[in-house]
């Protein structure tokens, strides 16, 4: 499930949807998850991140400081539990009121990927990802 990145101080994961496999940098602490893909300008097609959580929750997220817009995959292990398609990034970053994306039920992992991926790919809630080495 993870290798080493040299690019980034982030490890990484090969998660395949649908026959696409996707290289996510994986947030599993506290100031990965802070920072996410804050201050990215773009996003590749089978790029993306890996929140990993110790327990599951309703974790909420926000886009503070992202310039592109994202979809989320929020997973409880292996299974897709909810889904938030092309939420855009803030109008205002200076504003304190940044809307934030709370999935439905407790997830452990979610996948932040380019907007337009769960559209494509016609993901649903109750498919199953598969983690690759």
């Amino acid at each position: 499930l993870l290798s080493s990145s040299d690019k980034t101080k982030y490890k990484t994961a090969k998660v395949k949807i649908n026959n696409q496999t996707f290289n996510l940098e994986i947030a599993d602490n506290d100031a990965l998850r802070s920072q996410g893909l804050s201050g990215r300008k773009n996003l590749t097609k089978n790029d993306g991140m890996l929140f990993i959580f110790n327990q599951k929750g309703v974790y909420s997220f926000w886009m503070k400081e992202m310039y592109i817009p994202l979809d989320f995959i929020w997973l409880d292990g292996d299974t897709i539990v909810d889904l938030s398609e092309k939420v855009p990034p803030p109008v205002n970053f200076s504003s304190t009121d940044i809307p934030l994306i709370t999935p439905k039920f407790p997830v452990d992992k979610v996948m932040e990927v380019k907007a337009g991926t769960i559209e494509e790919l016609r993901l649903k809630v109750g498919q199953i990802i598969e983690f690759n080495n």
